[in-house]
């Protein structure tokens, strides 16, 4: 009852109108230590049964998966701070970025730019996604970002001197039923050696290659597999997680094996498209946690698979 009733003015707090530009000014340490002293309180029934958790558990037990106190507490703590972590780590110094974000194998990103190999980075819409993107930005990279909306500037309010690195492609000001514009922007970009980043599991556009994610049938973009094909670039597999206590971390992996001299572009993006699912479903499993809530809805809205995409 009394992780309800704190959980419940913790959200009033969060709600309140232009709250986020406010909470910029707080230690970041404290919001988060806040949250989280709340939630080791006990977890009542209440919150348990709470719509926002409901899903997540019916989405885990669907998928065979075993969720943990330890990670409803991180599922808490990572959602409803989204708004509040990205505007606050979008404005503070490279010190405080540093002691609250920590970066695994980013250096495999300062080799390929070094080389002149353009770079598709691809996240497994896991944790806060847009943190590698300022991760990038901390280490002194350009990075263009394929996102539904400008978050930084929307929802943030940052100006264009604060991401000054960061580019962002908004799908959700391409109305072509197949997306050609986006597609054609990251293909430029590519082309030029920039660094893109992006999943290829989004919900924009339409058609695809129908593939099994987690027992459901989904939808895989495969124009960027395509154009990282065309343009010879790395692919690297990324992915951010949130830990009990705010830090925020991400681990960039080694690039996907390069394809063979004279292999097909289709040869090429499948196994991009591949890799990228495999990673993605597995780091899903491992850390639900960390799922952004609202993928969990959409997740639950899409059919079970059939033995013919499995």
């Amino acid at each position: 009852m009394i992780t309800s009733l704190c959980l419940s003015a913790y959200r009033r707090i969060l709600k309140a109108q232009d709250v986020w530009h406010g909470c910029r000014f707080l230690p970041y340490g404290v919001v988060t230590g806040t949250l989280a002293a709340i939630l080791r309180l006990p977890i009542d029934t209440r919150v348990r049964n709470r719509r926002q958790i409901a899903r997540l558990l019916q989405l885990a037990s669907e998928a065979g998966v075993r969720v943990s106190d330890d990670d409803i507490r991180r599922y808490l703590q990572m959602n409803m701070l989204t708004k509040f972590r990205y505007c606050w780590l979008a404005r503070c110094s490279d010190k405080a970025f540093s002691h609250w974000v920590h970066s695994t194998g980013i250096e495999t990103i300062d080799a390929l730019q070094r080389q002149g190999r353009p770079v598709l980075l691809l996240t497994a819409h896991l944790g806060p996604g847009h943190a590698i993107s300022l991760a990038l930005q901390h280490r002194g990279h350009t990075v263009h970002t394929v996102t539904t909306e400008d978050v930084f500037r929307t929802e943030c309010g940052c100006g264009t001197d604060t991401m000054s690195r960061i580019h962002a492609i908004e799908v959700g000001k391409d109305s072509s039923p197949m997306m050609i514009k986006t597609t054609n922007a990251v293909r430029r970009l590519l082309r030029d050696g920039a660094i893109v980043h992006a999943a290829l599991d989004g919900f924009h556009g339409q058609g695809g290659q129908d593939t099994s994610y987690l027992g459901r049938q989904r939808q895989l973009r495969m124009a960027l597999p395509y154009a990282a094909a065309m343009a010879n670039a790395a692919v690297v597999l990324v992915a951010a997680s949130v830990a009990g206590d705010g830090t925020v971390r991400i681990v960039f992996h080694q690039p996907l094996a390069d394809g063979e001299p004279g292999q097909e572009m289709a040869c090429r993006a499948r196994f991009i498209a591949s890799r990228y699912i495999e990673f993605s479903e597995n780091k899903w499993r491992q850390d639900p946690g960390n799922i952004p809530a609202h993928m969990v809805r959409e997740m639950l809205a899409f059919p079970p698979a059939t033995s013919r995409n499995e």
